[in-house]
């Protein structure tokens, strides 16, 4: 045997291991079988980390969680300039792997764990935006309303989204391509809206 073999897998390593195989055979994969299958384990090792295939599939969406969305935010959120704070989101954000995200959205529509946690990762990402485009606008001399705040948030959000819908195979130079026309269209409002 190998020594990969033979090395004792982790509750991390069981949490990757998960998004790994989600993002490469969809939910099927998520089966404690086929888990163990890919990872070339017994049933036992699976169970040694969780109570239940349930407890792993909360961990799996908490962990994606943590890792797509709490830990971008508070890596964005150490720059206090509102531009710095966007480039270093959008550096972050093209790390993420757009088939990951669209399976976790689609999961979500049957699975009330994954639509849960989906919820708090779009109000955790659509709040952060909203608090980035305030400042933005703040700097620029304009007073935007809630709604207007709000509004510009989901457009810069549903931008990411609809990116990794409509071309899951995206580059991560293309994203940042449509990340930075986006900025410019975004600053280019702000602008008009400065000027009235």
């Amino acid at each position: 045997m190998t020594e990969d073999a033979n090395r004792r897998m982790s509750k991390q390593d069981w949490l990757l291991l998960g998004l790994d195989v989600l993002e490469c055979q969809g939910l099927g994969g998520l089966r404690v079988e086929r888990l163990c299958k890919s990872a070339g384990k017994t049933r036992g090792s699976f169970y040694h980390h969780f109570v239940d295939h349930n407890a792993f599939i909360i961990s799996l969406l908490e962990h994606w969680q943590k890792n797509s969305t709490d830990r971008i935010i508070e890596l964005a959120g150490k720059f206090s300039d509102p531009r710095e704070q966007r480039k270093a989101l959008v550096q972050q954000v093209v790390e993420l792997s757009p088939i990951l995200e669209t399976s976790i959205r689609g999961w979500s529509e049957s699975d009330q764990r994954a639509r849960a946690v989906l919820r708090k990762v779009d109000d955790a990402r659509l709040k952060f935006l909203r608090k980035g485009i305030g400042a933005l606008a703040r700097e620029a001399g304009v007073e935007l309303s809630n709604s207007e705040v709000s509004e510009l948030a989901i457009l810069n959000y549903g931008l990411f989204i609809g990116v990794h819908a409509l071309k899951p195979d995206t580059s991560r130079n293309y994203y940042l391509k449509i990340s930075e026309l986006s900025e410019a269209m975004l600053e280019s409002w702000l602008e008009k809206k400065a000027a009235r």
